[in-house]
């Protein structure tokens, strides 16, 4: 499952991977995060995030266990479901808030100063 969230962004990549609860997964071939659903290493959730100009696009998987075979990458994997879209969900409201726009509406509203700003005191 993937998504595009639109940026530009107040963080760089690996930072916003990290803020989300994401750890950095170690492979020569390309960037990616997991992070596990419980205490055992598996099931853990995968995820590959890219850079596209100012927007990310994040390709979301659950690994439920290593791979079984020396040398072959692939393994048994969830890559739609009630419990992958709830994390796609939970990553793509976090980074929606870490934008440079939703940054400058916080800064526009605690200039206001609330309800009462409003009524000069």
């Amino acid at each position: 499952m993937y998504i595009i969230v639109k940026g530009p962004f107040t963080e760089n990549m690996h930072v916003l991977m990290q803020h989300v609860g994401y750890g950095a997964h170690r492979s020569p071939e390309e960037i990616s995060y997991t992070r596990r659903t419980g205490g055992d290493r598996y099931p853990r959730f995968h995820v590959y995030p890219e850079m596209q100009g100012e927007n990310i696009r994040v390709n979301l998987h659950l690994d439920m266990k290593k791979h079984s075979y020396e040398g072959f990458s692939r393994h048994q994997g969830e890559y739609e479901g009630k419990t992958v879209q709830r994390e796609m969900d939970r990553i793509q409201v976090f980074l929606e808030s870490k934008t440079r726009a939703a940054q400058q509406e916080k800064k526009e509203e605690k200039k206001k100063g609330g309800f009462f700003g409003g009524f000069g005191r």
